[in-house]
């Protein structure tokens, strides 16, 4: 398939499963996984509509926001998706339009010295899972965190980001991120709680479960070679 042909069935998918959900398609944000994949690619993605895009490193995002910039692409959104160091964030703030993984204090105080005069927009990564190999923060420990992130000048709390264990039924994950976020609704200001889950092969539950933002990168852009 080519690229327009997966991304129209990628569309496709989120449109029937947001209809069935009774959501509106135009409320669930589709964000392009771009990491590692050649800038050609990219570029067409974009051509053909796609206007969010995510990368899992910091240095990945830098090159990406620097092409965009270098053939006057405004209008791209970049989107943070991956562990992010706190030497690193000086690559990735203020460009991000949101960074979905912020998961320690640490980096809260990082964000905050590199943030402008706009507060960066970020989701706090939950680990529902509690697997160690994973990053964010756990259920228990999450309410807390996010107390001190909405305290916090330099940062704009807007929402959860999870990512389920490997190979396990992903729906009772995100209906615990769900169940997370409608909790954490008065911590958000200006907007509803967003909720970043889903990807290319689940993405339709995510949205099941109320997911305003999915992360696809194979369904668009095919496997890696």
């Amino acid at each position: 398939m080519s690229l327009n042909e997966r991304l129209k069935d990628v569309l496709g998918r989120k449109e029937k499963a947001a209809q069935a959900a009774g959501r509106d398609p135009a409320q669930i944000t589709l964000i392009a996984v771009s990491k590692r994949q050649p800038l050609e690619l990219v570029l067409e993605a974009y051509e053909l509509g796609v206007r969010d895009f995510g990368e899992n490193t910091a240095q990945g995002f830098r090159e990406r926001s620097e092409a965009f910039a270098a053939r006057g692409i405004v209008d791209a959104r970049l989107h943070f998706i991956g562990h992010l160091q706190t030497n690193k964030v000086k690559f990735v703030v203020p460009e991000a339009v949101l960074i979905h993984s912020l998961d320690r204090p640490g980096l809260l105080v990082a964000i905050r010295k590199r943030s402008e005069d706009t507060p960066t927009n970020v989701l706090v990564q939950v680990n529902l899972g509690g697997e160690t190999q994973k990053s964010g923060i756990s259920a228990q420990e999450a309410v807390g965190f996010v107390q001190a992130v909405v305290g916090d000048p330099g940062v704009r709390f807007c929402g959860l980001m999870t990512l389920p264990p490997f190979g396990e039924d992903v729906e009772p994950y995100f209906r615990r991120l769900q169940e997370l976020g409608s909790s954490m609704e008065s911590f958000v200001t200006g907007g509803s709680i967003q909720l970043s889950m889903g990807m290319s092969s689940d993405f339709e539950k995510a949205i099941q479960c109320g997911a305003t933002h999915i992360r696809v990168g194979t369904g668009i852009f095919g496997q890696r070679s």
